[in-house]
């Protein structure tokens, strides 16, 4: 199935496992520092590329940029370059906004990668990168669907495969549902990667993670979560619950829109080429426009009008 564009949603178990924490993240030295290393490597930090963000190589995995740990910044098209020596440590970025598909500029999220294994590799950080750092299973599952696979720079204007596309914004919406709002469920960087890290377990659960099931299995627990909010509601419980009705509605709808977008595509790969299509995949158009006559039969004529056209020219 292909996905385009646009928007998938969180499932019911980040509410479950996902507590509000304090940013209580401790501050280093936030000058640039391309510290010396063995290995040089660069990459792209994308959901849309993403300007202005903190890249550090994060080599004792506490989470937090120390001064031996080199760091640098991504410019307009989300570039960076590092050195640091080879090791079983992780990327992490924090801060820096990309422009959405409205060309508005938006907050990205803070994601992390594995680290490159040989000088001057390509590492991007993206949302498919999280998953594979919190559980390398989710490798070949990801390179299966095609592309570069996890490692895919998924802003490239020469294309990703839609079911990484689909894997990269289940990810992005769930993160979204869960930080956005005056309800946000996280604020701290920390916590944000810690659900990143719950996302993926989920996703390793899923024999085929951009499959229709997954969706639906998360439109049936958005679905649960909603029904919990109305008996609340009923029972005049917290404002704060109530406040989510909303937010969990919209992100039912974002669910059933990329459901029907895949299910649209499949068709139009189904019927192309033939002459006779479902109504779903028909242009449309206004009832004149629809029952308007094209050219051929414009051109056509009655016997009458034929005969009648004889007469008249001799």
């Amino acid at each position: 199935m292909k996905k385009i564009c646009l928007l998938l949603v969180a499932g019911l178990f980040l509410f479950g496992c996902a507590k509000k924490e304090d940013s209580t993240t401790s501050t280093t030295s936030s000058s640039e520092d391309s510290s010396s290393g063995s290995m040089s490597f660069s990459g792209k930090v994308a959901q849309g590329y993403v300007d202005g963000a903190k890249v550090f190589a994060d080599l004792d995995g506490d989470g937090v940029r120390d001064s031996n740990e080199s760091q640098d910044t991504t410019d307009s098209s989300g570039a960076y370059n590092l050195n640091a020596d080879a090791g079983s440590w992780t990327l992490i970025t924090s801060g820096g906004t990309f422009l959405d598909s409205q060309g508005n500029k938006v907050n990205a999220l803070p994601m992390k990668a594995p680290a490159p294994t040989s000088s001057g590799a390509t590492a991007n950080v993206t949302p498919l990168t999280s998953l594979v750092a919190a559980n390398p299973d989710l490798k070949a599952k990801l390179d299966a669907l095609g592309g570069d696979g996890w490692n895919a720079d998924i802003a490239s204007s020469s294309g990703v495969p839609g079911k990484l596309l689909r894997v990269a914004q289940t990810v992005e919406q769930a993160m979204k549902t869960l930080t956005k709002g005056d309800n946000a469920v996280l604020s701290s960087d920390s916590s944000k990667l810690k659900t990143l890290d719950k996302l993926a377990d989920a996703f390793a659960k899923q024999e085929d993670i951009s499959s229709k099931d997954a969706l639906t299995a998360k439109l049936a627990e958005l679905r649960q979560e909603l029904a919990t909010l109305k008996v609340a509601k009923v029972t005049a419980q917290s404002a704060s619950k109530l406040g989510k009705i909303n937010v969990v509605r919209k992100d039912i709808a974002k669910v059933l829109t990329v459901i029907n977008q895949a299910r649209k595509a499949e068709l139009q790969k189904l019927y192309r080429g033939k002459s006779v299509k479902p109504v779903d995949l028909k242009p449309r158009k206004t009832r004149a426009l629809r029952k308007r006559l094209n050219k051929h039969e414009e051109s056509l004529k009655s016997l009458k009008t034929i005969r009648r056209e004889q007469r008249t020219a001799l």
